[in-house]
């Protein structure tokens, strides 16, 4: 919807954007659009009072959890993560995450649940490195939001879903046409 930004800030109420798509729905019809809509603003809330009830916890190694999967040594985590940073993974789907919130400051939920995933499932990068980074480059950045979702999905242990972007368009998009649109 690209109203991160000004829900992040405060400029734009939650409520109001649920309630214009209450009635664009009454009005309309129900679609997968506003459903989403809605969903992401109650995932948003969600992360809100996730972090007022654990507090500084969010920001430990292991989370919540009682363990954290040992990050590698930290000469080659910090290799790692470069690359990861600049969109030079080899992987197109996640360079082209990088290169659109290095460009522009924004990133989609499902690209930054996909390129969060990699640096920490596959990658094996201290998760908190990742949430610094969105930290600094997030125009729409909100701590509740940032670090609970990093948190989340660094104990997940499966991929992307190639199905994000089944015909490469995002891809191609921003890495060029001379890529082959492979989300993996």
């Amino acid at each position: 919807s690209k109203f991160s930004p000004w829900l992040a800030n405060g400029s734009l109420s939650p409520r109001l954007i649920y309630s214009e798509v209450k009635k664009y729905e009454g009005e309309r019809a129900v679609n997968d659009s506003t459903y989403w809509m809605t969903f992401e603003l109650l995932w948003r809330d969600y992360f809100k009072f996730h972090a007022l009830k654990y507090g500084p916890f969010l920001f430990r190694l292991e989370g919540l959890s009682e363990s954290a999967q040992r990050p590698l040594d930290e000469r080659l985590q910090q290799e790692l993560f470069k690359s990861w940073k600049s969109g030079n993974t080899g992987t197109d789907f996640i360079d082209a995450n990088m290169k659109e919130i290095n460009e522009t400051g924004f990133m989609s939920n499902k690209g930054r649940q996909a390129v969060a995933r990699y640096l920490t499932q596959t990658l094996r990068v201290d998760w908190r490195w990742g949430a610094r980074y969105f930290e600094e480059m997030l125009i729409d950045y909100d701590a509740a939001s940032n670090w609970g979702n990093w948190n989340y999905v660094a104990s997940l242990t499966e991929h992307s879903n190639p199905s994000v972007d089944p015909e490469g368009d995002y891809i191609r998009h921003w890495l060029g046409s001379t890529h082959s649109g492979s989300p993996l």
